[in-house]
């Protein structure tokens, strides 16, 4: 019999609500993610993150899957999370009984963040969903987690900080959109890889907007991306949102 693993499980505020939201026996991933998701395996753990809040939300164990599902769950229409698990949500959190990452007693003991200075740039599991945690991390964080539930501490969000976080639905002439509002900096903290991958980032994204420009799109950037990817793609007259 295989040993269980533990695997990260990403949100984003609004995908926090969402789920928080459902009756909880699904958790859902991009279509891109399939590669990944065919890894795990029923009785492994997804240890969530809420990436842009810095904060652990909860415990899922699989149950089932991973399998496709197109109807919508999370999102009204075009839902995108259609790579699917069934789930038993063994922790969920109320907002302000996350856990953040930046808690003394959370940095100092995972491996990934240990040997770093507290604020300071690290890499590990948590940029992008389906991430293999280390045995250590993933145990330390599903006991973390449960602990948090049955006696929890609070850790006040801040209101201004969520609010900007969450996603904002603005009017197009054919239908109405959801868009992310991003802050002004390039990553979270927790999110920042090395120069040169972010080069290679910024190199990726100018090859999308070239795509894109050819297919007849419109292209909206992040304002802190634009310099950076104007040094790779020169954009016609009306084409940059």
């Amino acid at each position: 019999m295989d040993e269980m693993t533990y695997w990260s499980d990403l949100f984003t505020p609004e995908t926090y609500e969402a789920f928080g939201c459902s009756d909880r026996t699904v958790s859902g991933f991009r279509e891109s993610q399939r590669p990944m998701a065919d890894k795990v395996r029923v009785g492994d753990k997804l240890i969530c993150y809420m990436v842009r809040m810095s904060r652990w939300v909860g415990v899922l164990d699989v149950l089932e899957g991973p399998f496709i599902d197109r109807t919508p769950l999370f999102v009204p229409d075009d839902d995108p999370f259609v790579v699917r698990f069934k789930v038993n949500t063994a922790v969920w959190l109320s907002l302000d009984h996350t856990v953040p990452i930046h808690e003394q007693d959370v940095y100092s003991r995972l491996t990934f963040t240990r040997n770093v200075e507290l604020g300071g740039y690290w890499l590990g599991p948590l940029r992008r969903s389906l991430q293999r945690l280390v045995d250590e991390d993933g145990g330390f964080l599903d006991s973390l987690l449960r602990e948090q539930q049955r006696e929890p501490r609070t850790f006040p969000v801040d209101a201004g900080q969520y609010e900007r976080a969450l996603k904002r639905r603005i009017q197009r002439p054919d239908r109405s959109v959801v868009v992310s509002v991003p802050d002004d900096r390039t990553h979270d903290q927790d999110q920042t890889e090395s120069s040169a991958t972010d080069r290679e980032s910024v190199r990726v994204q100018a090859s999308l907007c070239r795509v894109g420009e050819a297919m007849g799109f419109k292209i909206w950037l992040p304002t802190p991306d634009r310099s950076r990817v104007a040094e790779h793609w020169s954009p016609q007259a009306g084409v940059l949102r």
